[in-house]
Order: C-alpha cells, then sequence, then structure tokens
C-alpha cells in the first residue's frame, strides 16, 4: 500500500486552486484506492499557500486537509490540519485550514516537529488514562480487600467450626470481640490524634464521628429493653454504643492493612488482662496464618480468582512479646483454714443431698458427671 506522499509524487496531478468551489468539486476516488492526494499551489488572501498544502479525498467522502513538512533524520511528515468541511459534514473552510496550515509552517520553520508533538501528546494522553484506570480498579481492589471481619469468617469456615469443639469456638468469639474492639480503638484514636487510652474518649463523641446512623438514632431515642434469658441485647447506654461503634470499625479494618505496631499496641492494651491478651494475640496470629498460606476468592465474589488475603512475608503478631502468666490450677487447702470453713458450710447447708455429692468427688476424686449419674448398683459393689 502506498502512502500518502508516494500517490502524490507519483501521479503528478496539477494542485488544486486554493478555492471552495475547487474543495468541493474534488471527487473522490473510484478505482479502488482508499484514497487519493492532491496539492493546493496558488494565491489566497494575497497570499501563497504554505508548501505542502494538500486535501486528501477518501473513498467513503471525507476530506480531510494536510500539511507535508520535513523533519531531519525522520523524513516527511504528513500532519492532519483538520476535517473538510463538505455537505451535511462540519469540518474547517478553506479559510480556516490555510490560516491552520500558515500557524503550524511558521512552527515548523522555527524548528518544531507538530506531527511529533502530537504523537507525544496522545501518548501521554494514554499513559494518564491508563494510569487513572489503574489507579481506580486499585481503589475498587482496595475497597472490596478483605477485612478482619471477613477473615473471622473464614477461619470459623476453615478452622474452628471442623477442628475445634463448642466451648472452644464460644471463647474464640469472645477474644474476637476484644479484638475488633481493641483495633477499632487504635482507629479511633490515630484519627482523633490522640495519645490518650480510648476509655478516656467520651462514648458520645465515639459514636458521633465514628458510629453509623443507627447507633447515633440509638442513643437519641429512648433505652431498648434487655432481653431476660437467653442471648442479651446489646445496651444502649453511651458505653454499651460506644463498644458497638468500636468492635464494626475493629471489624472494617483491612487484613492487609494489620501492622506489628497496630497488634503490639492491641496487645499492650489488653496488659490487665495478661492471660487473656496472650490468647487475644494468639487467635490472631492463627488467623493471619490462614490467611497467608491459604487462597480465597473476594469476599462476596465466590467467582473471583482466589488470592492470598496477607501477602506480608512475616506475620505482625510475630516478635510480640506474650506476658507472664501465673499458674491457675490450684487446690482445696492451699491456704490456711479452706478446708474447715467447706466443711463448715456444707454442714449448714440445707440440701444435704448436694453436699453429700460433693464429699463423694472429694472422697473419690471422680469427675462431677459420673457421680452425679451413679448407680446404686455400682455404690454397693465397691
Amino acid at each position: 500500500m502506498k502512502n500518502a506522499t508516494e500517490t502524490a509524487r507519483e501521479e503528478r496531478r496539477p494542485p488544486l486552486e486554493p478555492t471552495q468551489d475547487a474543495i468541493d468539486g474534488e471527487a473522490a476516488p473510484t478505482d479502488g484506492r482508499r484514497y487519493d492526494v492532491r496539492y493546493i499551489a496558488g494565491v489566497y488572501a494575497r497570499k501563497q499557500v504554505p508548501a505542502g498544502f494538500a486535501l486528501r479525498s477518501m473513498a467513503s467522502g471525507t476530506k480531510t486537509f494536510l500539511l507535508l513538512y520535513h523533519v531531519a533524520g525522520l523524513g516527511d511528515r504528513w500532519l492532519k490540519v483538520g476535517r473538510a468541511a463538505t455537505g451535511d459534514k462540519e469540518g474547517l473552510t478553506l479559510a480556516e485550514a490555510v490560516g491552520e496550515a500558515r500557524r503550524l509552517r511558521k512552527l515548523v520553520d522555527k524548528g518544531h516537529d507538530p506531527q511529533g508533538e502530537r504523537q507525544k501528546a496522545a501518548e501521554a494522553r494514554r499513559a494518564a488514562k491508563a494510569a487513572e484506570q489503574a489507579r481506580a480498579e486499585q481503589e475498587a481492589l482496595v475497597e472490596q480487600a478483605p477485612t478482619i471481619g471477613n477473615l473471622w469468617e473464614q477461619y470459623l469456615k476453615v478452622h474452628a467450626l471442623p477442628k475445634k469443639r463448642r466451648r472452644s469456638r464460644a471463647g474464640d468469639s469472645s477474644l474476637i470481640r476484644a479484638i475488633t474492639y481493641r483495633l477499632g480503638a487504635i482507629v479511633v484514636l490515630e484519627k482523633l490524634g490522640r495519645s490518650v487510652s480510648i476509655e478516656e474518649v467520651p462514648p458520645e463523641t465515639i459514636i458521633e464521628k465514628f458510629g453509623s446512623a443507627t447507633l447515633v438514632n440509638r442513643l437519641a431515642g429512648p433505652p431498648r429493653a434487655v432481653r431476660r434469658g437467653g442471648r442479651r441485647k446489646p445496651s444502649d447506654s453511651p458505653a454499651g454504643l460506644a463498644v458497638e461503634a468500636l468492635e464494626t470499625l475493629g471489624s472494617a479494618v483491612k487484613v492487609a492493612d494489620v501492622t506489628h505496631e497496630m497488634v503490639e499496641a492491641m496487645h499492650r492494651a489488653m496488659k490487665g488482662t495478661p492471660f487473656r491478651a496472650n490468647r487475644a494475640l494468639a487467635l490472631l496470629r492463627k488467623m493471619l496464618n490462614l490467611a497467608m498460606i491459604k487462597s480465597w476468592p473476594l469476599p462476596g465474589e465466590p467467582e473471583s480468582k482466589p488470592f492470598r488475603w496477607y501477602t506480608g512475608s512475616i506475620n505482625p503478631c510475630r516478635g510480640v512479646e506474650v506476658y507472664k502468666e501465673s499458674s491457675r490450677r490450684r487446690y482445696l487447702g492451699d491456704k490456711p483454714g479452706e478446708v474447715e470453713r467447706l466443711r463448715a458450710a456444707m454442714d449448714a447447708y440445707p440440701d444435704q443431698i448436694g453436699v453429700a455429692i460433693i464429699r463423694l468427688l472429694q472422697l473419690t476424686g471422680a469427675r462431677k458427671r459420673e457421680v452425679l449419674e451413679a448407680k446404686w448398683s455400682r455404690l454397693c459393689a465397691l
């Protein structure tokens, strides 16, 4: 396929006169070619039209004004001046095209490369658009990124439910609330720019600035009745609502955003209950270990490609020094007078059947369930 320069030079067709009638009368190629190029030469508005000024006529009927110029080391370049107005199609008139061609020719004479500059500008726009698209995709990915709440659900599904007893799972549920509460407190204190403990921040401030609209309405509304028996509903007191707000904030923390410093701050805030602090640290470590070695899809998008929810090379919980735990096992009689006080209390207790069960437990060392379900036939056999 010959380019426009070769086509114009080989045919050596006479140039078009710089008149609007000549432009409008130029016919589209009919010999199978996609386009035809003819130079425009002559005087227009008492001045010669710029050298290299031409008209390209497409087989489709579209006409475009061009400007041919030379760049040292790069050769000839065709520069689009603009689409010509033809029929009902909007575009440049001859007068407008000549004015623009003269302006471009002056730039060329000063050493500019208009076509090269256009290409660079177009490449810059494409790069900026691609960067913006990548940034938007990254923001969308961050928005969908797994949270501590999502990780807790996966922990229950792949580890706690199939491998732990009900009592252990209940303990984990209590610990995750403590973890999310402390992580939420870290978020609040960071946003407030305070170095105090979360207990010193008024509950109303936490609810109004960080709580959901539902919590704010509950704070302003009448207290909600608390059910007796079964599962207790959250308190509508400011302190209770603030706890809910902090737990929600902590659950929304992105798994990828958890840092060693955050884990240390969480553990340090629980130093008043060292055993519970260590158990919470162990639970969070296990959850993050699963996020590092297992691949799951995006939360709420089961068809998405699975990936590791935490891509760090080191678990953020690693290196956090656990608190020293004192022994929690003790025996009756470790303290002076314990046995005597127990005997006196049992002698005065009205339910002597229950007292007999306790005495049998003391004598035999059997398990409570074994004594409660014991049969006379077994006792008589002794």
